[in-house]
């Protein structure tokens, strides 16, 4: 017999995957996923934290677009490498699902 646990199964939860590369830590980077602009990652920062709704959609659909899955994560992250707050399954990708 095989017993069924009730327990909830958490995905995803712990220490995020590492960056493709270090170098998407640091806000003069210009990112790889960001290639049709010369954005870096500093700006794609503030793209991501702008209080304009279709703004952050767009540049939220770019890194979930274009980038590494790897490099997606870097948002969960606090600290320098982190594209948006919380993260991108939040609420600020909301505008991009309608």
């Amino acid at each position: 017999m095989i017993a069924i646990s009730a327990a909830p199964i958490l995905v995803g939860v712990g220490a995020a995957p590492a960056a493709t590369t270090d170098a998407l830590l640091d806000d003069t980077t210009r990112p790889y996923f960001l290639w049709w602009t010369d954005t870096t990652v500093g700006q794609l920062k503030e793209h991501l934290a702008s209080s304009d709704p279709e703004e952050r959609a767009y540049w939220m659909g770019a890194l979930l677009r274009e980038a590494n899955t790897r490099d997606v994560w870097l948002s969960g992250r606090c600290g320098p490498g982190c594209w948006s707050s919380p993260h991108p399954s939040g609420h600020r990708c909301a505008r991009n699902a309608g």
